[in-house]
C-alpha cells in the first residue's frame, strides 16, 4: 500500500521526502505556502478516499494543516509516520560536532513512549557521554547506573 506523504514547505518537505525514499509512496506538494497556523492545501490528495483506503501517512510537524491529518488518522485507525524535531540537537542546521541533522520518527504518536533498558550496558552508556560530550564530563556514573 502506497504511503501519503505530505509537504508544507521546502524546508520541511525535504525531510519527508527523504523519509519517502525508502517506502512505496505518493508525494502531495503544497498547492502554496500558508502561515504556520493556516491549512495547506494538498495537489490531488482526496480526503474521503483517503480514509476509506486507509493509506498511511507521513507529515513533519504539526503546522500548516497537518495536525488535523494526524487527528484524522487516529480517528479512523489509518498508520501515520511524525517526524519532527529530535529531542536533541534539535533545529535544521548542521550540528556543529556531528556534521548532521537530527529528526525523530516516530510511528502513530508524536512522542516516543517506551524506554529502553540499558541496565547491565553500562560501557555503551559511557560512549553515548563520550560522543555527546565536547568536553569531558566528570561523573559518578555508577550512581546514575544503580537508579
Amino acid at each position: 500500500m502506497k504511503h501519503f506523504v505530505f509537504g508544507t514547505q521546502p524546508k520541511y518537505d525535504r525531510i519527508v521526502q527523504a523519509f519517502a525514499e525508502t517506502i512505496d509512496h505518493t508525494y502531495f506538494p503544497a498547492t502554496r505556502r500558508v502561515d504556520q497556523w493556516e491549512e495547506s492545501e494538498w495537489i490531488g490528495f482526496d480526503q474521503e478516499q483517503w480514509i476509506k483506503d486507509k493509506n498511511p501517512i507521513v507529515v513533519c510537524g504539526i503546522l500548516r494543516g497537518t495536525t488535523k491529518l494526524l487527528k484524522l488518522a487516529r480517528i479512523h485507525k489509518i498508520p501515520y509516520y511524525f517526524i519532527d524535531h529530535a529531542y536533541f540537537y534539535r533545529g535544521h542546521g548542521i550540528h556543529p560536532t556531528f556534521g548532521d541533522t537530527f529528526y525523530r520518527v516516530v510511528k502513530n504518536n508524536e512522542y516516543l513512549f517506551g524506554m529502553t533498558q540499558l541496565h547491565g550496558q553500562k560501557k555503551i552508556i559511557q560512549r553515548n557521554i563520550e560522543l555527546i560530550s565536547k568536553e569531558p564530563i566528570r561523573m559518578n556514573l555508577d550512581k546514575y547506573y544503580n537508579n
